[in-house]
């Protein structure tokens, strides 16, 4: 039915396809079910060439391509009415028959974070360290000294986000390296009492020692990080270039898995490509949240140039701070900057930029979505982005209606804000429905464009398109929808 593909720049261009039949077309000029079903698995294989380049493979086609555009747009816009993540078009679309591979529905795993595992000591310091290289050294050599309590060691890293998916009701793991000394046995511990499964890098081979963050905070709570990562030159297992046995087994039955920026301070840019291409062959959804390695990272070396590109470009999922998304397009508007990742991919079908105390957004082939952030009292921000990206793990796997998945993702944010630290202090299932149960959002009508709602999702919250004129009310009816879903995906959780 669709042409062949013809790549020009950055864009994948589509020829344009054959002219669909009159007797597909019902009498309102749109595709019928069955053929609905018939172009699904096209249309998402040319989801962003639908989006803007196609049209410029029909310019550039010099005929005249009015029907074939209006049928096109009709079987685009029929099928963005179904799930983005069908279960059954990701199945057909990502794991191919024969080939011996676990369906996603079968699967025992719902997300796996990749790497960074480590254990954050957070301490308040009257100035946050230098950032000259011999002093910053100096200075963290002053604290490892200082031998701290184990009253400020907490769960850091990728297990903030492995803590909040746990406790959010999702299945999870964590894949990465951790020692067996003080600090590897609490991690361990911590893990393992928030449900969370430990699965081993390659710990034949791996010697190190568990990695410790010191998280500094200053007299007017600015954060400052400092570890033995900072002055490594390579990736601490820089000899590990093939991804092992236990990072396949385990990717091979998650749904998910979830890489963040410091990644790249342990693993080789290499062995980190194989990862993704490992999980994109496989049917693992991929989320990449660069953090804040994103600007170093992108003028970093050629080496890792090419491993953020090929996240950036097979990833699934994309999160970033509107900061993030800036450095990596150049672009001031998180719109825009949004739009352009998600044009430039081969692969991704969500960018989710997170706006602060103006909330999120998200861009897909067939529109951006905004929701507004909740007023709470803010006392630390460490963790709330990864706790954030747990929740759109969920709405993920949990096929939620978008607006519901973003009023879960900052209310769950705005829960982890409101702690001291990350770790064991995330949100609770109980925080983050008293917030959404409180409606208490950062109105900006100008920014929020939840008005959009399609009928279907108006319908299933019980109120018609009409019937809305209230903006404030049209939002406490999704934040409370929201708090009714989370209690029913979340009912035993540990941590209510």
């Amino acid at each position: 039915m669709f042409g062949q593909m013809s790549v020009k720049g950055n864009w994948s261009l589509v020829s344009p396809p054959c002219h669909i039949p009159d007797r597909w077309i019902n009498e309102k000029g749109e595709l019928s079910c069955r053929k609905r079903k018939q172009a699904l698995p096209a249309l998402f294989f040319v989801r962003n060439s639908c989006a803007s380049g196609y049209q410029t493979a029909c310019t550039q086609s010099r005929k005249d391509n009015g029907d074939i555009l209006r049928n096109w747009s009709s079987v685009r816009n029929l099928a963005h009415k179904v799930s983005d993540f069908s279960e059954n078009v990701m199945k057909e679309f990502h794991v191919g028959p024969d080939k011996g591979h676990i369906e996603r529905s079968c699967r025992d795993i719902d997300v796996i974070t990749f790497g960074n595992l480590c254990v954050d000591i957070v301490l308040n310091v009257p100035t946050l360290p230098p950032k000259s290289y011999k002093e910053k050294l100096a200075y963290m050599n002053d604290l490892a000294r200082s031998s701290p309590e184990k009253k400020f060691w907490e769960a850091g890293g990728n297990s903030n986000f492995a803590i909040a998916a746990a406790r959010l009701g999702m299945r999870c793991a964590a894949l990465g390296h951790i020692g067996d000394e003080k600090y590897g046995k609490f991690l361990h511990e911590v893990l393992e009492k928030e449900g969370v499964q430990v699965v081993g890098l390659d710990e034949k081979n791996i010697k190190d020692e568990t990695l410790v963050c010191w998280v500094l905070i200053d007299s007017e709570h600015r954060h400052g990080f400092c570890s033995r990562f900072d002055f490594n030159k390579d990736p601490a297992f820089k000899w590990m270039n093939e991804l092992p046995k236990s990072a396949k087994d385990v990717i091979q039955r998650s749904k998910v898995v979830f890489f963040n920026g410091f990644v790249f301070d342990e693993i080789t840019p290499d062995m980190i490509i194989s990862a993704v291409e490992f999980a994109n062959k496989t049917g693992c959804v991929v989320f990449f949240d660069p953090g804040p390695r994103a600007k170093s990272l992108f003028n970093g070396s050629a080496c890792q140039k090419h491993a953020l590109q090929k996240l950036l470009m097979y990833s699934d999922v994309l999160l970033l701070t509107a900061e993030e998304a800036k450095a990596l397009t150049a672009l001031e508007d998180p719109i825009l900057s949004a739009q352009s990742l998600l044009a430039e991919s081969q692969r991704t079908k969500w960018v989710i930029v997170k706006m602060g105390d103006k909330g999120c957004l998200m861009a897909t082939i067939h529109g951006v979505y905004q929701f507004p952030a909740f007023k709470v009292d803010v006392k630390d921000t460490v963790g709330c982005g990864d706790s954030f990206a747990a929740a759109i793990a969920l709405g993920y796997t949990q096929k939620l209606p978008v607006t519901s998945m973003l009023a879960l993702a900052n209310a769950v944010g705005a829960a982890t804000a409101m702690g001291c630290g990350a770790g064991r202090n995330v949100a609770t299932v109980n925080d983050v429905a008293n917030i959404l149960l409180s409606s208490n959002v950062c109105s900006d009508p100008d920014l929020v464009e939840i008005q959009k709602l399609s009928p279907v999702h108006l319908k299933e919250i019980g109120r018609e398109e009409a019937a809305i004129s209230d903006l404030n009310m049209l939002v406490h009816s999704i934040t409370r929808e929201t708090a009714s879903l989370l209690m029913d995906l979340a009912p035993n959780s540990g941590h209510t």
